[in-house]
C-alpha cells in the first residue's frame, strides 16, 4: 500500500487537500472519504482511518480521503473568480451550505476520471452521510457504484431538541431575515448556538426543516413535530445504488431514538428496488471511538458484498 498527499482544484477555483492510498497492483476502482465539518480534517483522523484504508486497499481498491470546504470552522481562501479576478472568500463550516458538497464531489470525480479511474464509491460519517444523500438527490445520474452511510445524524432535529421550539423558530426566522438583508455572513451570537461559530447563512441551512440538512429527520418523525412541508426521508428513499448504513450501538446523538428505531424508520422508507443493508457496531459511540477495527471490518464487508 502506498500513501501520498495531494491537492485538487474545484470548478469554482477552491484548492482542497487529499490523502491517497493505493494498492500494490494497478486499479481503476476508487473509494472517496468525504471529510470535513467543524474543526475536523482528514489529517486529524489517522488512527481512525488507517484500519479502514487497509480493508479497502486489500480488496484492490484505491482510497482517497479529502477535505471538503466544510473542514475547519473558518478560513479564508485567496484565488480567482470565473473572470480571473483576484478574490478573497471565507469558507469553512461557519459559512458552508450543504449543497456545496456537490461542487467538491463532482470536481474530484472529474479529476480521477481524467486519471482513467472508472468505478467510484462514496463513504462517510455523521453530517457527511447527509452530504452523500444530498449529492445523490440533486445528481440526475450518480457516477458512484455504492455508498456507505456511517452514523447518519439528524442535525436539524438535534438543534430543535437542544434549542427548544420557541428559540428554534425564532432563530429560523431571524436567519432568514438576515439572508434577505444580504447579511448572511454575519455571525450568530455564540451563546445562541452552543458556542459554535456559525454565520446566519449556515444556521439557516442547518435548521431549515425543508432544507438539505434535514436528511434524516428522526426527531420530527418520532415526535410528530410537523416542521417540514416536504416529504420526510425523501433523499434517502431516492437512493438507487447498493448502500450500507452503519450505526454505533451507543451513539450519543441518538438520545431520542435508538439505533434499532433508526433502522426501523429507514426500512419503512425503502422501496422494493433499493439495495440497502444495515450493520451496528456493539458498544460504539457516534464516532466509533475505540472500535475502529470493527468499523473497518464493516466497511470491508460492504465492498466484499458488491463482488458476490
Amino acid at each position: 500500500m502506498n500513501k501520498n498527499i495531494f491537492s485538487f482544484t474545484t470548478t469554482d477555483h477552491l484548492t482542497l487537500p487529499w490523502l491517497m492510498y493505493t494498492p500494490e497492483k494497478e486499479t481503476k476502482e476508487i473509494a472517496f472519504l468525504l471529510h470535513g465539518n467543524g474543526s475536523s480534517s482528514v489529517f486529524y483522523s489517522m488512527t481512525k482511518n488507517d484500519p479502514m484504508w487497509k480493508q479497502i486497499t486489500d480488496q484492490w481498491i484505491a482510497f482517497v480521503a479529502f477535505n471538503n470546504r466544510g473542514a475547519h470552522y473558518h478560513k479564508k481562501f485567496k484565488g480567482f473568480d470565473d473572470s480571473w479576478e483576484k478574490r478573497i472568500k471565507q469558507w469553512g463550516m461557519a459559512f458552508e451550505l450543504l449543497k456545496e458538497c456537490i461542487i467538491d464531489i463532482d470536481s474530484i470525480v472529474a479529476y480521477f476520471k481524467w486519471l482513467w479511474y472508472e468505478k467510484f464509491h462514496l463513504i462517510w460519517n455523521s453530517t457527511w452521510a447527509n452530504k452523500i444523500c444530498t449529492y445523490d438527490w440533486y445528481t440526475k445520474e450518480t457516477p458512484f457504484s455504492s455508498y456507505l452511510l456511517l452514523a447518519s445524524w439528524d442535525d436539524t432535529g438535534l438543534f430543535y431538541e437542544y434549542m427548544g421550539k420557541e428559540n428554534f423558530m425564532r432563530l429560523l426566522e431571524e436567519s432568514k431575515e438576515k439572508i434577505e438583508q444580504w447579511l448572511w455572513e454575519e455571525f450568530v451570537p455564540r451563546d445562541e448556538v452552543f458556542g459554535m461559530l456559525m454565520s446566519y447563512q449556515s444556521l439557516y441551512d442547518t435548521i431549515n426543516p425543508d432544507g438539505d440538512y434535514n436528511t434524516f429527520p428522526y426527531n420530527e418523525h418520532q415526535n410528530n413535530l410537523w416542521l417540514s412541508k416536504e416529504k420526510l426521508f425523501r433523499y434517502f428513499a431516492g437512493i438507487a445504488i447498493p448502500t450500507t448504513v452503519v450505526y454505533g450501538e451507543l451513539d450519543e446523538y441518538s438520545a431520542s431514538w435508538s439505533w434499532e428505531k433508526a433502522v426501523e424508520i429507514l426500512k419503512q422508507q425503502e422501496s422494493p428496488k433499493q439495495n440497502i443493508s444495515y450493520k451496528v457496531i456493539p458498544w460504539a459511540d457516534h464516532w466509533f471511538g475505540w472500535h475502529y477495527k470493527e468499523l473497518a471490518t464493516a466497511v470491508g464487508q460492504h465492498f466484499t458484498s458488491l463482488k458476490s
